[in-house]
């Protein structure tokens, strides 16, 4: 009876359906009205480390997100999964300020580069029927190994098994809650040859774009240490010529100091009168 009990949203207090609820962090519940307000790059993982709170925050965070998006974003990079019945973008970019959203979603997050810590590409996959003679459409393709050999870094299906869809898979750093963004990149009913190359060149295009991305800043980051690298050699190899300049001037004045004390030694010792060591000491001194 406890499965199917009322539920009440917490954030509204309307029922919490079974099958449209997400669940918090401390065991209460959000109706599928407040979650439809929240990213839709979150899972029900996702919403099970999250409080109220983080919530709230999160659909302030997407009303922001989605002005951005209207009035901020400009879309330079599209890349496109191209199949046989229903070509789709997949991902777009705005590579002036850095940004990427999922472009298979209704109001999109947008996500930075350097928010990316990872991505794979990830196969769905079934055993092929026993009863089915035909070869596959990896076979069609030179199998697995042709497969490798053609978008090295992507995997390929297994021999006896047939690819029912792809998703290609971004994990979020430096940015809670989210954790993952996860792009379907082929996602036909009955897969033909076409989607299944469709969906791993989409693939292999996101992959490089990351890649690609990763490299720059890398690049970035390198150039930034080499200069400061630089300048705190600059500033130890200034520091050094200005103490060996001061050095000789350190050395003469000690010599003066010396000169003066001989010459009044000679001056006690009645060797040289008061205004013949007045007169050496104005000159040592440059006076």
């Amino acid at each position: 009876m406890g499965l199917f009990s009322g539920k009440v949203c917490v954030r509204c207090g309307n029922k919490a359906g079974l099958l449209s609820r997400e669940k918090l962090a401390d065991g209460e519940y959000i109706c599928s009205d407040c979650r439809d307000l929240c990213s839709p790059e979150l899972t029900s993982d996702d919403f099970h480390n999250m409080t109220l709170d983080d919530v709230e925050a999160n659909i302030k965070e997407c009303e922001e997100n989605a002005e951005r998006y209207k009035n901020e974003f400009v879309a330079s990079t599209t890349i496109r999964s191209k199949m046989a019945l229903s070509s789709k973008d997949v991902l777009y970019a705005d590579d002036a300020r850095g940004w990427w959203v999922n472009a298979t979603v209704e109001s999109p997050d947008i996500f930075t580069f350097d928010q990316v810590g990872g991505c794979r590409l990830e196969l769905q996959t079934s055993s092929k029927d026993d009863d089915d003679k035909n070869p596959s459409l990896i076979d069609m393709f030179g199998g697995p190994e042709a497969l490798s050999r053609q978008y090295p870094g992507l995997p390929s299906c297994p021999p006896g098994e047939q690819i029912d869809g792809m998703t290609f898979c971004i994990r979020i750093v430096k940015h809670p809650p989210f954790t993952e963004v996860r792009i379907p990149v082929m996602d036909a009913i009955i897969p033909t040859e076409s989607d299944i190359r469709g969906g791993y060149d989409a693939a292999w295009q996101l992959m490089t774009l990351f890649k690609e991305k990763q490299a720059g800043r890398n690049a970035q980051i390198q150039s930034a240490n080499m200069t400061a690298a630089v300048a705190q050699a600059t500033a130890a190899a200034l520091s050094a010529a200005q103490s060996a300049q001061a050095q000789p001037a350190q050395a003469a004045g000690g010599d003066v100091t010396d000169q003066i004390l001989k010459l009044k030694q000679l001056l006690d010792a009645g060797i040289l009168t008061q205004d013949e060591f007045d007169a050496k000491k104005k000159q040592l001194l440059g006076l």
